[in-house]
């Protein structure tokens, strides 16, 4: 069960004009990644989020956040990710944050 350690007060980084429901600042390993998720699918089902919708958020977010923290970070010994979300009642609206540099030209490369 996560303990909430490794939140960090909000600091809104997105350009909309609520704050975010969620808002998590987590080390880029797998361990801090698996207590994220946790944390913000809790988070998600007590603001109301359909059960359906919470095990397509967890896969989604887990392959984001794990290419991070596989792709971004590989080669570096520690960074950070943030992840923020606004549950709206249509839909949630996500955004996850390294600190690494962008892919080459902005695109993801092509497959070889």
């Amino acid at each position: 069960m996560p303990d909430g350690s490794f939140i960090e007060p909000m600091a809104i980084q997105s350009k909309t004009s609520s704050p975010p429901d969620v808002h998590l600042v987590f080390t880029a390993r797998e361990i801090a990644v698996r207590r994220a998720l946790q944390s913000t699918c809790q988070a998600l089902k007590a603001l109301g989020a359909e059960a359906s919708a919470l095990g397509i958020v967890e896969i989604v977010l887990a392959e984001v956040t794990n290419n991070i923290v596989e792709h971004a970070y590989s080669a570096q010994s520690s960074g950070t990710i943030t992840l923020s979300c606004i549950k709206r009642t249509t839909n949630i609206r996500f955004e996850v944050i390294d600190q690494r540099n962008m892919l080459p030209g902005g695109e993801i490369p092509s497959k070889q």
